[in-house]
């Protein structure tokens, strides 16, 4: 027998995608900058429980745009989010606003739920393209986790929180605080990444570490997670980085930290937001 079995159609539902055109849906942002616009239908009624939660993000409409994204259940008018201000950065390439991407989050959905999502941007009625795939009983058996928790999102700019900068290159940097003491257990993490709204940056590379602990007394439970600087699109990639599973008690402070090879400060200029999944 194989070890791997995959889903059976009725395991694997699909929100949000166009036939019409082979697209996804289109989210639109308010018309005011920095203001979340409404909710855009992605399914009805989903059709069966889902354990995981399967998000493809594109094509925005606006280059060197920045996003917040919320992702939400419930009827018209009673939307509840399950993830909340996911961070976004838009390329300064004329080409692609956001680079496809695809994140798998432990996230589950009740059957008969209404899915829909908004978002806002840093240029008014900013959009992006997106489609959810809600899995059930996937290969891999996945813990289900039910909480999605925001540190470090920033609505006021649709950005992350700024990270330190000024460091000597390959030196590491101040570790940023990203929350005091978190509310529930954490079972895994996810990071994002922005560009701060940085068009002048250079290539380079860093490396991540996300630390659990007091004031100087912080362990790092990431260790040197590679981000690539992109100079060409501005870009600090991956955009979503996780998520990943983490054993973090309540009550714990998280706080992140960064080296990059460069010593410019416009080369290490980004945001970060955290994510936690309990």
């Amino acid at each position: 027998m194989p070890d791997w079995m995959g889903n059976a159609a009725s395991r694997w539902q699909t929100a949000g995608s166009v036939p019409g055109t082979s697209l996804g849906t289109t989210v639109t942002g308010s018309a005011t900058v920095n203001v979340k616009g409404v909710y855009t239908e992605l399914s009805a009624a989903t059709a069966q429980p889902a354990d995981v939660l399967m998000l493809h993000i594109g094509s925005g409409s606006t280059v060197s745009t920045d996003y917040l994204f919320d992702l939400a259940i419930g009827a018209a008018g009673s939307e509840v989010p399950i993830l909340m201000d996911l961070q976004l950065s838009g390329s300064s390439s004329a080409t692609t606003a956001i680079p496809a991407l695809s994140v798998t989050l432990p996230l589950s959905i009740p059957a008969g739920s209404r899915v829909s999502a908004r978002l806002q941007g840093s240029v008014a009625s900013a959009t992006l393209r997106m489609v959810a795939y809600l899995l059930q009983g996937t290969f891999a058996s996945p813990q289900t986790l039910g909480i999605c928790t925001t540190w470090g999102a920033t609505p006021a700019t649709s950005r992350g929180t700024a990270m330190p900068t000024g460091q000597v290159g390959n030196a590491d940097s101040a570790k940023q605080e990203f929350v005091a003491s978190t509310p529930y257990p954490i079972s895994a993490l996810m990071l994002a990444f922005g560009n701060q709204g940085n068009g002048v940056r250079t290539s380079g590379n860093m490396l991540v570490d996300v630390f659990v602990g007091a004031v100087g007394s912080e362990v790092a439970i990431i260790n040197d997670l590679m981000v690539i600087i992109n100079g060409t699109n501005d870009l600090a990639l991956p955009l979503l980085a996780g998520p990943f599973p983490v054993d973090i008690p309540a009550g714990s402070r998280i706080s992140v930290g960064y080296r990059a090879a460069s010593g410019t400060a416009a080369t290490q200029a980004h945001d970060v937001a955290v994510y936690g999944f309990s």
